[in-house]
């Protein structure tokens, strides 16, 4: 993979703290993490639109440049414009606008299939870390979606037969490409690998996500709830309702028997919960009983995952 990488030449590059230019892009100095205030959605208009000229001006010349300072403008949104009041509604509409005419210089540059995998592999994490939905709300120019250029079908979806020896099990594994979810019976490399160990060693698998801000909570939903294209964001907004209402909601159909999103700061305790490989049921049990009981919503879960445990 980064053989592949070193080869495309990018000015971008993912890091732990989050995506690089190498390019000396002007806007970048006014969408720094945390950079506007409670009352920042005017400047940050302004600052929106010069960022969209400077692409622009840049893409007369050099159209692959431009599209990856569009892709690095997108992935310092949320971080920026974080704290600014929105229930006007003027800033998404000041974003929305801004991603409609940034996606035409994304879609139409001329870049090879590898270099829009890995473009694509960037949005993804972009979209994942988008607290209120900025970029997710351009996900479609021309009516098709951006993601579906991806084009990975020639490659992409493979069926593998993995035999196990010992048990003489044969485990067939539909690959899955991309990040959407589909009731397709597809899988990716995760969900075959808890499939396999529940069907040769009979065993059961659950999983928690704990989140203690709202940007954990949106990435869980998206990644592990969402079914096929989620338009309007029904589904995602149904799940969140979920989360208020009982402290947590369950995502089925990813490999585990169980997995529980759970929203800590609906707990009303301050103790994590622990579960380790060396815990008897008895004792996972338990704990998941003290760090679920101060919470009577939660009851529904605790019942759930004892019956599993048992």
């Amino acid at each position: 993979m980064e053989k592949n990488k070193s080869k495309l030449q990018s000015t971008l590059k993912m890091t732990p703290n989050g995506l690089k230019s190498s390019h000396p892009w002007s806007f970048k100095v006014y969408f720094r993490t945390g950079i506007y205030g409670w009352r920042g959605s005017q400047l940050a208009a302004k600052r929106l639109k010069e960022a969209l000229r400077e692409i622009n001006k840049v893409n007369k010349q050099e159209a692959l440049l431009a599209a990856e300072g569009a892709i690095f403008l997108m992935s310092r949104l949320w971080p920026a414009l974080e704290h600014i009041d929105t229930s006007s509604g003027s800033l998404g509409n000041a974003v929305g606008n801004i991603i409609e005419k940034l996606l035409p210089i994304l879609i139409n540059a001329p870049a090879s299939l590898l270099v829009r995998q890995y473009w694509l592999d960037i949005l993804w994490e972009i979209l994942q870390a988008d607290g209120v939905g900025y970029v997710a709300g351009g996900q479609s120019y021309g009516g098709k979606s951006w993601y579906a250029r991806r084009r990975v079908s020639e490659y992409g979806n493979v069926t593998t037969v993995i035999h196990d020896e010992r048990t003489g099990k044969n485990i067939v594994w539909n690959g899955r490409s991309g990040w959407r979810r589909e009731n397709d019976g597809k899988e990716k490399s995760q969900e075959m690998m808890l499939r396999l160990i529940k069907e040769v060693h009979n065993a059961k698998s659950i999983g928690f996500f704990v989140c203690d801000n709202t940007r954990d909570l949106t990435y869980a939903i998206q990644q592990y709830c969402i079914i096929g294209y989620d338009y309007g964001r029904k589904q995602r907004n149904q799940k969140k309702k979920d989360v208020r209402k009982n402290g947590f909601v369950t995502a089925l159909g990813c490999g585990y028997d169980e997995y529980y999103i759970i929203d800590q700061r609906t707990q009303g305790v301050e103790t994590e919960l622990e579960v380790d490989e060396t815990m008897t049921k008895a004792k996972i049990a338990r704990n998941f009983s003290k760090f679920q009981s101060t919470k009577k919503q939660s009851r529904q879960m605790l019942n759930k995952f004892v019956d599993l445990v048992k």
